[in-house]
């Protein structure tokens, strides 16, 4: 599988934060970075004081990234993940 590997180091007035994801898969490249940055926002988010818990993106602002990616050169092996339950995919045309 992936291999997820992240370091704490001292910056400034607290700590920098480097996430490397080692993919077992190319074709995940794009879903995976446009996955992570979901995950990190919801991180800096509770980072600046927001709720935490079981905090997930929403497929209407994972679907933008994931094709910002895709277009950037990055591979995509057409796999999604599922809806979050009582959420329906956004109407494309």
């Amino acid at each position: 599988g992936d291999e997820l590997h992240l370091t704490l180091a001292p910056h400034e007035d607290g700590c920098r934060l480097t996430f490397v994801n080692v993919l077992a898969s190319d074709g995940s490249a794009a879903r995976n970075a446009a996955g992570w940055e979901v995950c990190l926002r919801s991180l800096t988010a509770v980072l600046d004081g927001g709720p935490g818990g079981d905090q997930h993106g929403t497929m209407e602002e994972f679907r933008p990234m994931l094709e910002r990616y895709k277009a950037a050169g990055l591979p995509d092996d057409g796999w999604l993940p599922e809806e979050p339950e009582g959420q329906r995919a956004p109407t494309t045309s």
